[in-house]
């Protein structure tokens, strides 16, 4: 049996490959990913110092009550997956912030 580096494979495209697939399942999961990295990213740049950091830690808890909320509105309605798929992410966005601007 041949290996990968035999077969004309370069492990760093393998290794990126399989980060882009874990990443993509990761957004299918958890639709505050994007808020998560920038948490993350700030604490790196800023030392850890969690201060620095306050606006993007409640960004991400903003988003994930959002889609807390979303999931059991959705569970109480009987549809099924609770968690909408991405390509509905972006529509319920949409309409929830159109609502929310329309009655304030």
């Amino acid at each position: 049996m041949e290996s990968f580096r035999e077969r004309g494979t370069n492990q760093s495209e393998r290794l990126a490959n399989i980060r882009k697939a874990s990443r993509l399942a990761d957004e299918e999961k958890n639709p505050c990913l994007h808020e998560q990295e920038i948490s993350y990213r700030c604490l790196s740049e800023n030392d850890y110092d969690r201060d620095k950091c306050e606006m993007a830690f409640q960004n991400y808890q903003n988003c994930r009550a959002f889609w807390n909320l979303i999931m059991k509105e959705r569970k109480r309605n009987g549809i099924s997956p609770a968690l909408p798929p991405l390509s509905e992410r972006d529509d319920i966005r949409a309409a929830r912030l159109f609502k929310s601007t329309a009655t304030a």
